[in-house]
């Protein structure tokens, strides 16, 4: 029953929504600073909202915690990026590998803002793994 009531909202709102409201963002594609249009969502697969947004990577506990850092060691996520002091990267695709562990392949230029890019875009793959307030990067 709950489930047909489901379907039936989501019907509702299929045929009351804007047109806009419609839109796939994947259809529409995000900017991605220094990349120019890609993917909202690649290959269907995203981070989960815990793993998005500020981060500072701690020497204690050899990982990032969630917290805005006073000095270079930040990391900021984003639904299809990441940018730190020296690297910002795209998301080209997202497995997931296990509850809240996922592989990340991306691709990489050096320099957080365009006009510090120095030298090509470069792959690369990283294993995310999230628990609670802290997330592990790891090369893949």
């Amino acid at each position: 029953m709950f489930r047909v009531i489901l379907a039936a909202l989501g019907l509702v709102y299929a045929l009351v929504a804007p047109a806009s409201a419609q839109v796939s963002p994947r259809a529409e594609g995000c900017l991605v600073e220094g990349f120019g249009r890609g993917p909202c969502r690649p290959d269907g697969v995203s981070l989960p909202n815990a793993a998005l947004g500020d981060w500072c990577f701690s020497d204690a506990k050899h990982a990032h915690t969630r917290a805005k850092c006073a000095d270079d060691n930040f990391l900021i996520v984003k639904r299809n990026s990441f940018v730190t002091l020296d690297v910002k990267c795209r998301f080209d695709k997202i497995e997931r590998k296990a509850d809240n562990v996922y592989l990340v392949h991306s691709t990489c230029k050096d320099g957080e803002v365009e006009s510090e890019d120095t030298g090509a875009p470069y792959p690369r793959n990283q294993e995310f793994k999230i628990v609670g307030q802290t997330l592990t990067i790891r090369p893949k």
